[in-house]
C-alpha cells in the first residue's frame, strides 16, 4: 500500500490524474498544501480511493470539507498514516 501525497491544486495541475493512473486498489491519497483544493473537485470526490486532507492546510485556505468521501487529519494522524503504508510518493 502506497500513500500518495498530492501537493498541487487539481484546478491548476494534472498531478491527481497522474497519481490515479499510477495508483492501485488499496493505495491512499493525502491532499496537502494547495492539493487541499481537491476537496472541491469531482474527480477526487468520486475517485474510489481513501482520500485524506490535512486540516491545517484546509483551514489556511478558508475551505470546508462537505464530503464524507474525504477524511480530515492532523499532522499526528499524517505521521501515523505514513507508518502504516509501505512507501509515500509526492506528486507536485
Amino acid at each position: 500500500m502506497i500513500l500518495h501525497l498530492i501537493q498541487k491544486s487539481p484546478f491548476e495541475s494534472d498531478v491527481f490524474t497522474q497519481c490515479t493512473n499510477a495508483a492501485i486498489d488499496g493505495d491512499k491519497v493525502l491532499l496537502m498544501q494547495d492539493g487541499v483544493y481537491g476537496i472541491q473537485h469531482n474527480d477526487i470526490l468520486n475517485s474510489g480511493f481513501d482520500i485524506y486532507a490535512l486540516t491545517d492546510d484546509i483551514q489556511a485556505r478558508g475551505l470546508n470539507i462537505s464530503s464524507s468521501n474525504i477524511t480530515p487529519i492532523n499532522y499526528e494522524e499524517f505521521v501515523s498514516l505514513c507508518s502504516k503504508t509501505n512507501s509515500c510518493i509526492s506528486w507536485y
